[in-house]
């Protein structure tokens, strides 16, 4: 369960999702997600649940799992 509280949400800064595409060796085509985050919170644990807990639980996130290579990132203002 998350610990983490609508009062988190104001620690969110910059968002973004970069979105690559490139040969996988095998002949065909493989996908990959940066999901892109920028955190005001100082507490570096906080921040990192801010950016991987929504990853975590997301719908679109469940439904590539395995199939496509998602990396949450984080930045620490």
């Amino acid at each position: 369960m998350s610990t983490l509280n609508s009062a988190h949400v104001t620690a969110i800064g910059d968002r973004t999702g970069i979105v690559g595409m490139a040969p996988d060796g095998n002949g065909s085509f493989g996908s990959s997600v940066t999901l892109e985050a920028t955190i005001t919170d100082p507490d570096h644990m906080t921040a990192e649940a801010i950016v991987d807990e929504p990853h975590r639980v997301c719908l679109y996130s469940n439904a590539v799992h395995g199939n496509v290579d998602v990396a949450p990132r984080l930045a620490v203002n």
